[in-house]
Formats: structure tokens, C-alpha cells, sequence
């Protein structure tokens, strides 16, 4: 059996005197993100042994961590063909407007508070880890292992 893939869905990433609306190199990106608050929060939800793939809901970069933008449905759903998760976890409120999407293509999913929020315990981070193996298990591609 192949290890499950789960897909994190963050709302847009932020980089401060960043060119707002500019795009990020997903290398520097995905670089930036693991030594970050959000990526260590973020190990925390990760199943054991998940083969792992993180996207933003928007490709446009933020200038500052206040600031957001709308996700991009289409961005998001080439994001879910290229990776063939067997479940999705959308973070945070702007990513949890990506439920419809996620719905239209039949694609398991759950909604958690952004891996940042500062009132995210770690005991939440486990419970939302449990829930996702337990997703997992029940799609029959996993083995709850934590």
C-alpha cells in the first residue's frame, strides 16, 4: 500500500517589503515556510508516514502577515490534480472558502484553524492530526499509527 497523500491548503503566504501580488518560487517558498511558526505548527498535523504536499489558496504573495488575498479556485484545483490527495485540509477561514470547490470535485476534506493562530494548541494540532489519519483509515489507505 502506497503511503496517503494529504494535501494542506494555507490561504496565501506573506513575505514582508515582498511586491504584493507578486508571485513566490515555490523552492524558496516551500524553504521558507518548513523553518517558519506555520510550517513547525504545521509537522504537527502531519500523519505518520503521509506523503505530504502544501499550496497556498492564492499564488499571490502577500506584503505583510495582515493581509490576504481571496483564494483562487482554479489555482487550487490544478493543485489538487497535480497531487491526487487522498484527503485535503483546508487552513484557516480564507481557505475554508475553498469548501465548494472541494465538494465539486468529490474530494475528501476537512476545515482546521490556520497552523499561526496563536490560540492553536498543541493538543488541537493532535486531535487535528487523529482526525486525518481517521479520514485516512476510513478511505482505506491508511492505518492509524499515532
Amino acid at each position: 500500500m502506497r503511503p496517503p497523500r494529504v494535501l494542506f491548503v494555507l490561504q496565501n503566504a506573506w513575505r514582508r517589503g515582498w511586491p504584493a501580488g507578486k508571485p513566490w518560487h515555490s523552492t524558496s517558498w516551500a524553504n521558507a515556510l518548513w523553518r517558519s511558526y506555520t510550517g513547525r505548527r504545521l509537522c504537527e498535523m502531519i500523519p505518520v508516514d503521509a506523503d505530504v504536499f502544501v499550496c497556498n489558496g492564492s499564488p499571490q504573495v502577500a506584503d505583510n502577515r495582515r493581509m490576504f488575498y481571496l483564494p483562487d479556485p482554479c489555482y487550487v484545483r490544478r493543485r489538487v490534480q497535480e497531487t491526487h490527495p487522498d484527503y485535503v485540509l483546508l487552513l484557516g477561514k480564507q481557505a475554508a472558502k475553498l469548501e465548494p470547490l472541494m465538494r465539486e470535485l468529490g474530494q475528501a476534506y476537512g476545515v482546521a484553524p490556520h497552523p499561526a493562530w496563536r490560540a492553536l494548541t498543541k493538543q488541537r494540532t493532535r486531535e487535528i492530526r487523529l482526525a486525518v489519519s481517521l479520514a485516512l483509515e476510513e478511505a482505506g489507505c491508511y492505518a492509524v499509527r499515532d
